[in-house]
């Protein structure tokens, strides 16, 4: 198992209405296998890229915040 920090964006609501955006990031365990596909940028067929951000969806409704789809800027190994 690998641990794979993905790095996106997020909007968190303002008070006002509106809302704010801003870079965040979530480390997600992986089989090595997966993780290297990842890494490598192979990982882009739709259905890879889709259960990340559908991880991701969930992991900012916990957070009080919205994942903005398609805002994936990087994946990398965390130590």
């Amino acid at each position: 198992m690998k641990n794979i920090e993905v790095t996106y964006d997020a909007m968190r609501p303002l008070q006002t209405g509106n809302y704010e955006q801003g870079e965040s990031a979530f480390i997600l365990p992986m089989t090595d296998e997966l993780a290297a596909e990842y890494l490598a940028g192979r990982a882009t067929d739709h259905g890879a890229v889709n259960l990340v951000e559908t991880t991701l969806e969930a992991v900012e409704v916990m957070r009080g915040r919205v994942y903005v789809r398609g805002s994936i800027k990087a994946y990398r190994e965390a130590r």
